[in-house]
């Protein structure tokens, strides 16, 4: 479910919309040809079996977000890792029934591939849940 949440948030950033549009996929692009994309997928999974009953959840989840970019451009790239942040970092979203409770950025990391010649980006984000309906 994480995953349809952080695939929905994207999605629905409207300041990314003319960047990367319909390329933000789970875990592989659908077309690499196609730049520039976002992939994304849940590195840890770890229930807090502690908080049962805080914020009327039934189970907390600590979660460890990848969010990989791919640009020709290392501008453009810059800029959408920037509004990546800005659509998750510090944010409470949600989608059928998981919401969010906190969104902290743990690390951004550049690299620069000489066979593809494109520039990737991976931000990672350390994500709390309140599962509400599972």
């Amino acid at each position: 479910m994480i995953g349809l949440l952080i695939n929905d948030r994207l999605n629905s950033y409207a300041p990314l919309n003319p960047l990367v549009s319909n390329r933000i996929s789970p875990i592989i692009a659908e077309d690499e040809s196609m730049i520039p994309y976002i992939t994304y997928n849940t590195r840890i999974g770890t229930p807090d079996y502690a908080k049962i009953g805080l914020l009327n959840s039934s189970v907390v989840d600590n979660i460890e977000i990848a969010i990989e970019i791919v640009s020709s451009s290392y501008r453009e790239l810059q800029e959408i890792i920037s509004l990546v942040r800005d659509a998750i970092e510090f944010q409470q979203f949600e989608h059928n029934g998981v919401m969010t409770r906190q969104s902290f950025l743990r690390s951004i990391t550049e690299t620069y591939s000489n066979n593809t010649r494109n520039y990737m980006g991976a931000v990672l984000f350390n994500v709390s849940t309140n599962r509400l309906t599972f």
